[in-house]
């Protein structure tokens, strides 16, 4: 026989913890190696929005594009009447 697969929600939530783990493991070698960078030394504020509102304008406005249609269709999804209801 073949081995059921998992279902969506599984495997997404597999995704899911296993970006955690990564994330966690990462910061946790950085503390213990020592890899302190104050992300505010990097690049200042004024620096970084002055190259979103200028040179990146287009890839910003394309971003917050694709952000605003993924938030709209799940408001559609959420919304829709279930089939067998």
């Amino acid at each position: 026989m073949a081995p059921t697969p998992l279902p969506r929600q599984w495997t997404a939530g597999l995704f899911v913890c296993g970006g955690v783990a990564v994330v966690m493991v990462a910061v946790g070698l950085s503390a213990l190696l020592g890899w302190r960078t104050d992300p505010l030394q990097l690049v200042s504020l004024k620096d970084l929005s002055r190259l979103l509102f200028t040179k990146h304008l287009l890839a910003f406005e394309i971003a917050s594009l694709i952000l605003l249609i993924g938030m709209v269709g799940v408001v559609v999804m959420v919304k829709r009447p279930k089939e067998g209801a």
